[in-house]
């Protein structure tokens, strides 16, 4: 009795703190980039293409999830600050759960607590339904994944795993890093788990969440088949050319 007092009382204290930080965010009028992906999504819907009637440089999912949220009121600007948010709830108690599997009960409570206050920093605009927001989720969900089926012999976690990352990246591609980091170790950590370190354990899997990520990639490209070219441009050749703009820049100031 004691314990399950304990434990709705920390649930209730969690909910309350996430209530506290957010419950004042949902009307704030859009920053840039909101407003970037709330036209981009209201382009989508009355008959136009992104891409080609508009400058985005982020793949086409935060597109989608605008629309969604267009879809519940077109005029509003609280419905996509509603999504991030149930995004960022999400993301907790998998984080909670991870640390749980990991470390313990009290570690995942603490984990839990404590990444809610750090994605709400304010120079991350914690506040804004933008791409990291949401990118988190699949990102987060596919660690949870490995951590509580890195040995599983079955096919499903690893289809899930490759819709997670193609999620994921089709939010923001800057997470492409960690997917990599995350699928090579699961594969090397299944090559290690067999008797003799055999090479055959990894096929499966790999062939899995390869085949399921490009699968994804095509279902949610459907839209833009007609402006791939604009697409490749604006969400890849713009982003490299920036960012070599920016170490640029970064060794000019350096040397002065």
């Amino acid at each position: 009795m004691k314990n399950k007092f304990l434990t709705i009382s920390v649930i209730i204290l969690f909910i309350s703190f996430f209530v506290l930080l957010n419950w004042n965010s949902f009307s704030a009028p859009f920053e840039r980039d909101e407003g970037e992906y709330a036209y981009s999504a209201w382009l989508l819907r009355t008959g136009g293409t992104p891409y080609r009637d508009s400058f985005l440089q982020k793949p086409p999912l935060i597109i989608y999830t605008y629309l969604m949220g267009q879809t519940v009121n077109p005029r509003a600007v609280w419905p996509p600050r509603v999504l991030a948010t149930i995004f960022t709830f999400l993301t907790a108690v998998l984080v909670f759960l991870i640390a749980v599997k990991e470390w313990g009960k009290i570690t995942g409570v603490f984990s839990a607590f404590l990444f809610l206050p750090m994605i709400n920093f304010p120079v991350l605009t914690p506040f804004a339904a933008n791409t990291e927001k949401f990118m988190i989720l699949p990102m987060t969900a596919l660690l949870a994944l490995f951590v509580y089926y890195q040995n599983s012999r079955k096919s499903w976690p690893y289809v899930v795993a490759g819709s997670l990352s193609t999620l994921a990246i089709f939010y923001k591609p800057i997470c492409l890093p960690v997917i990599l980091f995350i699928i090579i170790f699961w594969l090397f950590k299944l090559y290690r788990s067999t008797s003799q370190n055999n090479f055959s354990a990894v096929i499966k899997p790999f062939l899995l969440i390869g085949a399921t990520s490009i699968i994804a990639a095509i279902i949610l490209l459907i839209p833009f088949f007609k402006v791939w070219p604009k697409f490749f441009e604006e969400v890849f050749t713009f982003n490299l050319a920036r960012s070599e703009e920016r170490r640029v820049g970064k060794e000019c100031r350096s040397r002065w």
